[in-house]
């Protein structure tokens, strides 16, 4: 799959600033985090599978946020590169969590550079509080879910 950078590079369209390359790979992360949720849940008896179908909604509303911002801001919204037809997801509740557990610290850590960045001040709140919802509920939600037997 492909980066948002490499989306950019792809468009033949160069990034016109830090701030929408940020918003864009914050987009992509989602949706590829929001693609192996589904998969997740997809597989028999997965369908409500604590805490993937929680936090799947969270990730629509933030996915949402951040696409209204990045119209709001100029910058078109990036095409929707995953589908959870082409991720693999492992059956087994802890394999799965443990899985989650490494999207979310890429999560994480895609939130944190983008906030090292110049950012309008609503961009800045909304990764702010993004990343905040990633470290103090869903890292902790999914590594609770692998520590479960």
């Amino acid at each position: 799959m492909l980066s948002a950078l490499g989306l950019l590079v792809m468009l033949g369209s160069p990034p016109s600033g830090g701030e929408r390359e940020a918003l864009w790979t914050a987009l992509d992360d989602l949706r590829r985090t929001e693609a192996l949720y589904r998969a997740v849940l997809a597989h028999p008896g997965n369908h409500k599978l604590r805490p993937f179908h929680r936090i799947l909604r969270e990730k629509r509303r933030h996915e949402r946020r951040l696409v209204k911002l990045t119209l709001k801001r100029g910058y078109a919204d990036p095409p929707v590169l995953w589908d959870r037809r082409d991720v693999e997801a492992p059956g087994d509740r802890t394999a799965a969590c443990a899985r989650a557990v490494d999207q979310e610290l890429r999560n994480a850590a895609i939130y944190e550079t983008a906030m090292a960045l110049p950012l309008a001040p609503r961009v800045m709140r909304a990764m702010r509080a993004i990343h905040r919802r990633v470290r103090n509920r869903h890292i902790p939600s999914f590594e609770a879910c692998v520590k479960l037997r």
